[in-house]
């Protein structure tokens, strides 16, 4: 199974931290693709709606995740959590691996812990490997200063385009509504 997750990055505004999951059992949507920069939220919910695809938001307000640069994989573990209990009897084959994608870097110790909260998860008896990797979307080039370019798995520019819209577009009343949000209930 492929995860991928990315954050707003507005935490402590009147939204708080909106933290998106894109999920996929596809073979080969781990795959590293240059898509430029643009976001488009149309075409990344057609893409996360397609069969073998999902998605799952929350959200997490409050000054402790302000400045906190390792929200996405802090969180992440929640997210799947929920997608795995949700196609639990569903699947012919059981996920015994998870690889997992962070809009951003992903230190040391929170892979640890990453790899350690999916590993004690209850919908985690068969997972043999967990991964998680971060893809920097801004780069600083010589001459030209920064540049922000998606280069990684479409996943993971599908849970930016919907994160950014969440925070632009929805009221916290619509948010707390919402049919894919998810109450945080993993939070060590």
């Amino acid at each position: 199974m492929y995860a991928a997750g990315d954050d707003s990055n507005h935490a402590g505004k009147t939204g708080g931290e909106i933290l998106v999951a894109t999920f996929s059992i596809l073979e080969g949507d781990d795959a590293i693709v240059k898509l430029g920069n643009k976001r488009n939220v149309e075409r990344a919910l057609r893409y996360v709606s397609e069969e073998g695809r999902d998605w799952r938001f929350t959200v997490r307000a409050g000054d402790q995740y302000r400045h906190y640069s390792q929200n996405v994989p802090f969180v992440l573990p929640t997210l799947i959590h929920h997608y795995l209990h949700s196609i639990n009897g569903f699947l012919k084959e059981r996920i015994t691996e998870v690889c997992a994608f962070a809009d951003g870097e992903v230190k040391r110790h929170e892979q640890e812990r990453f790899i350690e909260t999916i590993m004690h998860l209850p919908e985690a008896e068969y997972i043999e490997r967990v991964s998680i990797s971060g893809f920097v979307k801004k780069r600083f080039s010589r001459g030209s200063g920064f540049s922000k370019q998606y280069e990684c798995p479409r996943l993971v520019w599908a849970a930016d385009s919907i994160a950014n819209h969440l925070f632009r577009k929805s009221s916290v009343e619509a948010l707390f509504k919402h049919p894919k949000m998810i109450v945080p209930y993993i939070d060590k």
